[in-house]
């Protein structure tokens, strides 16, 4: 069916969603998509009825850009428009603006503005000022006659701490720039929204610290990048990059109850069309949840999911506790008019028994080893539990190579709280197509699942032969994948 239309924009609803005439009361969308129909039935398209270009699998309209540009720098503005210029196979997005008299606009200050208002991916990599636009004969604006922005970078500075060597190599490899200073603007040098986000992860492998794609776009120097990763104070994101895809739309993996969202890493690798993000726990400085229920956590979420993903279409993912979190968010969302295009459920259970941190934590590590298909001894001390568990979780992709002991000891007192999480929440129903995946072998009681039937109108449910711990392995996404895949292409997520 069709949406209801866009959240918070009459305007463009009206525009794009009108009177379907094969249908009474019916509403029709208008792609913009211009087609012909052939004598046997088959649609040959044509192109665009408007500006609406592509860029990395989302839908631009530069027009769009153009608006939220003139409405914050209209008094600096007298004209400007945004293309797309093609560099081999990187396609840019260029502003080019004509200044008033005694006005100048400031290139960084400018994309910092619009990063407030559009979604990264719509806030162009340069802005180039220029005396007028040049136009066709025809009075349209003449895109070949524009100048080509300049990438080159200044003076060179150099680095003056070790934070600042750091990133200016990540920015020299990602942008392929060998000449990179300490002041070099990272968008200056050609990067972008993509490479912005892989930046993150390189960020993260290098420092330990993750922080929001928001904060390249606001610091996008060496300097001023270094020190909101070393202060305390610096804003972080619980946003992870998993895989950048080919697709528009974006899947959303929210953590189980260990907290890590890398353990999507495997079956993300059979999904490549897709771009995914994955959210890990927040957390307090003892490592616990900083909400104690799942309400509070989804809407936590959400809340850097409306901020971060604005406008995009999303896919919400969850293996086990995190299908709860998920599930709750895509109950918000449809409450609120902007659901997400699916809801996928990996095994996740509506209902299940409270535990007992102090008494049910070997328990929990014995089942882990159970449905890892180790023989393991119920009486060996718990040190030994860890040291044997943890590494084959690690083989398996289940959690983050490397973790200590003591922090591994923390992720499993955290699945304990999740399970006391999912005992004590009531789930919402909502209207976004929705799928659950089981675990076969030795699944949970049917009736820890029939709720999710009942609380979505577009229910389906399919199953892998496998046990609940290594869903998500390497091995197990072989066939847990396409399961996905199918779905998603019959919700129109691909």
């Amino acid at each position: 069916g069709v949406a209801r239309g866009y959240h918070g924009r009459g305007g463009l609803t009206s525009e794009r969603f009108i009177a379907d005439p094969y249908s009474v009361g019916g509403r029709m969308y208008r792609t913009g998509d211009l087609v012909v129909r052939r004598s046997d039935g088959v649609l040959v398209y044509l192109g665009r009825s408007d500006d609406q270009v592509k860029i990395r699998g989302f839908r631009v309209e530069p027009g769009e850009i153009e608006a939220v540009s003139l409405d914050h720098f209209g008094d600096d503005f007298s004209q400007i428009a945004v293309v797309v210029r093609e560099d081999g196979d990187q396609r840019q997005l260029v502003a080019y603006g004509v200044c008033r008299s005694g006005h100048d606009v400031d290139v960084v200050n400018y994309r910092d503005v619009l990063g407030k208002h559009l979604p990264d991916y719509m806030v162009p990599s340069a802005l180039v000022l220029v005396d007028s636009l040049p136009l066709t004969a025809n009075g349209k604006l003449d895109r070949r006659s524009l100048p080509a922005p300049d990438f080159s970078s200044d003076a060179l500075e150099v680095p003056s701490t070790p934070s600042e060597e750091v990133l200016c190599s990540l920015f020299g490899e990602l942008t392929g720039n060998e000449a990179v200073g300490a002041t070099s603007n990272f968008f200056a040098l050609g990067g972008d929204s993509i490479q912005a986000m892989k930046l993150v992860a390189s960020i993260k492998n290098k420092f330990g610290r993750a922080v929001p794609v928001r904060t390249i776009f606001r610091h996008p120097t060496p300097r001023a990048l270094s020190l909101q990763i070393v202060s305390d104070s610096a804003e972080t994101s619980i946003f992870v990059p998993l895989m950048e895809g080919t697709e528009e739309t974006t899947i959303i993996a929210i953590h189980p109850g260990g907290g890590f969202s890398s353990v999507y890493s495997a079956v993300a690798k059979n999904l490549t069309q897709y771009r995914w993000v994955g959210i890990d726990a927040e957390l307090n400085d003892e490592g616990d949840y900083t909400a104690k229920t799942i309400a509070d956590i989804a809407e936590s979420y959400l809340s850097g999911l409306e901020r971060e993903f604005l406008g995009r279409p999303i896919i919400l993912l969850g293996w086990s506790f995190g299908g709860n979190i998920a599930q709750h968010m895509t109950s918000l969302m449809c409450e609120r008019g902007n659901p997400p295009v699916a809801l996928v459920l990996l095994d996740s259970v509506a209902d299940g028994p409270r535990r007992d941190l102090t008494k049910d934590r070997n328990s929990v590590l014995f089942e882990m080893a159970t449905e890892l298909g180790m023989s393991v001894q119920k009486e060996l001390p718990t040190a030994e539990w860890i040291a044997l568990i943890s590494t084959e979780l690690e083989k398996r992709e289940i959690i983050p190579k490397g973790l200590k002991s003591d922090a591994f000891l923390k992720a499993v007192d955290r699945t304990i709280e999740a399970s006391n999480m999912i005992a004590d929440h009531q789930p919402a129903p909502h209207y976004a197509p929705t799928l659950l995946v089981k675990a076969l072998v030795d699944s949970s009681p049917i009736g820890a699942y029939e709720k999710w039937r009942s609380l979505s109108s577009q229910y389906q449910q399919a199953g892998v032969n496998v046990s609940h711990g290594v869903l998500c392995t390497p091995s197990s996404s072989y066939s847990l994948a396409p399961i996905i895949e199918k779905f998603l292409l019959e919700n129109k997520g691909g």
